[in-house]
């Protein structure tokens, strides 16, 4: 169990758990943002994907999000990122905006499965159809639980526990 953190601990960009000593390989989660989980504990959603990737055979998961700043309500991530950038004082956001798509490359290349899973509010700054084309454009398949009807991976908890992956189908521009 491990987890990268801002030194302030508001942002996370990245969580590894070993769900299973017997099985090999990875799963990455993208999801939209981090909530209450950390080196030690896991939160609800953490726990479904936990289940998904010893479901699927896996031995490790390891889940990084669209934003890197820990919220347990959307609402709270839309503050953040859109009103910094609307009073011109989003720098910060863009610095970690940076530093997350690092954490992210860097575990879609030790991945054997990337499931992309934000949900409905993938549509914040477009974030959602940016990531995936980035990952499907850097040669990464994607897969997903299922779409929403506004076209946006669905969240793990929002699915029933015996749904199976599908390809992720191409974003609108892709």
């Amino acid at each position: 169990m491990s987890a990268i953190f801002s030194d302030d601990r508001r942002y996370r960009y990245y969580l590894d758990r070993r769900v299973c000593l017997l099985s090999e390989g990875v799963v990455l989660f993208v999801m939209l943002n981090p909530s209450t989980a950390d080196e030690t504990k896991d939160d609800p959603t953490i726990r479904r994907c936990i289940d998904f990737t010893r479901r699927w055979g896996f031995g490790r998961l390891v889940v990084c999000n669209l934003f890197p700043y820990r919220a347990t309500d959307p609402r709270e991530l839309r503050r953040e990122h859109c009103d910094a950038l609307a009073l011109n004082s989003g720098d910060h956001v863009w610095l970690e905006q940076r530093r997350n798509w690092k954490h992210i490359e860097f575990a879609a290349n030790e991945a054997d499965r990337i499931v992309v899973a934000w949900g409905t509010h993938g549509e914040i700054l477009n974030a959602g159809d940016v990531y995936r084309q980035q990952l499907t454009e850097a040669g990464f398949r994607l897969h997903v639980l299922g779409m929403t009807k506004d076209g946006q991976p669905k969240h793990p908890l929002y699915v029933p526990a015996a749904t199976e992956l599908q390809p992720c189908p191409p974003t609108v521009d892709g």
